[in-house]
């Protein structure tokens, strides 16, 4: 039997703190006035938290297997979809009543459809609709990992950085996107490409599943590079939040400057590698007992249900605030960050004890 790997748990806590800044960083895009180095710390240093889940997830996955033997796809599919495409559905139908309840429109019977497939409940909720087309392609990623060299790997790392920016930058394919019929099929599908086409993150997936093959290997490396990965890591994140800062230096608003600046740029995928190495190393060699480590894995231990219920509570406090006709300031945002994280993970641990006495709440609400 293979060893547990903690960092990863720990991991999966640092992935849950950047995507609620994320998120928080949003609401903060609001105030006109916003300190711009507050925004790039929620909008930019977090910028890793969506990637660093599907290299986790890829990683788990991928640790457990042994590519020699024969892989039972039909077994794997059943286990994945339970744990995601179930509370999926619950989620994105609890999210469209609440969102209707708060803000006084109709459940959007006529569209449920489109929006279950596109991801568009909620914010968030993309992700799952992503996880579930990385299992059901699991037999694409085996192969290429199986198959893949060091060099194969950078030649895919490179091919990543292109196809991300054709895709997330082109303005041949925005024309032709606005060209199509209005809100046919195929524009839809064009329109909301990033809540459903893996090939965003098709890399940071396979360079996961490579490194849990080669563990050893990786562990090892970890090991003998620690100044280096540091460095690596502080170089990235200055880099990517400085893309920020110029971009507006420039003219863009705080908002486009978002848009512009996030996790598929090119910055913004070599930063998810770094961080991912960094993370690991820290959580594996630095960091791998003590309160920090305690705190990281505390989150992690509960990151799926945070994840899925953390913008639940900034929507009841984004209505309050709005209602109010106050904006929302650096430290109201600072208290929305901790305030959306404690009630999330408290919700975690008090969901935890009542599934285990009601044993079908938790397959409904977490797959398990």
């Amino acid at each position: 039997m293979k060893e547990r790997i903690n960092a990863i748990t720990a991991m999966r806590g640092m992935g849950v703190l950047g995507v609620v800044g994320i998120h928080v960083g949003g609401m903060y895009l609001s105030n006109p006035s916003a300190n711009l180095i507050l925004l790039a710390l929620y909008d930019e240093v977090s910028r890793y938290a969506v990637p660093i889940f599907f290299f986790l997830s890829a990683f788990g996955l991928f640790y457990k297997l042994n590519l020699n033997e024969k892989f039972n796809y039909l077994s794997m599919l059943r286990r994945r979809l339970k744990a995601v495409l179930i509370p999926y559905i619950v989620w994105s139908i609890f999210y469209l009543w609440h969102t209707s309840y708060c803000y006084g429109t109709n459940f959007p019977t006529d569209k449920l459809g489109e929006i279950l497939f596109f991801g568009l409940a909620k914010y968030h909720i993309y992700f799952l609709v992503l996880l579930i087309w990385f299992y059901i392609f699991m037999p694409l990623w085996i192969y290429i990992v199986k198959n893949l060299t060091k060099t194969g790997l950078m030649l895919l790392f490179i091919l990543q950085i292109a196809v991300d920016y054709f895709l997330c930058y082109s303005g041949e394919l925005y024309l032709f996107q606005e060209s199509l019929e209005k809100d046919s099929f195929l524009q839809l599908a064009l329109m909301h490409r990033l809540n459903y086409w893996v090939i965003f993150y098709a890399f940071i997936f396979i360079f996961g599943g490579y490194l849990a093959q080669r563990f050893d290997e990786f562990k090892a490396f970890l090991k003998d590079n620690k100044n280096i990965l540091t460095a690596f890591f502080i170089t990235l994140l200055i880099a990517q939040s400085a893309h920020f800062l110029v971009l507006i230096k420039m003219g863009r608003t705080p908002l486009e400057a978002v848009y512009t600046a996030h996790q598929l740029s090119p910055v913004g995928i070599i930063y998810t590698v770094a961080a991912c190495l960094f993370f690991f190393r820290l959580f594996t060699y630095s960091f791998a007992s003590g309160k920090i480590y305690d705190a990281a894995a505390l989150l992690g231990k509960h990151s799926y249900f945070i994840y899925l219920v953390h913008p639940l509570f900034l929507t009841v406090a984004s209505v309050h605030i709005a209602s109010s006709g106050k904006i929302i300031t650096a430290g109201v945002s600072v208290m929305l960050y901790f305030g959306a994280l404690f009630l999330s993970l408290f919700s975690a641990i008090i969901f935890q004890k009542i599934a285990a006495k009601i044993p079908p709440l938790g397959v409904l609400v977490l797959g398990k």
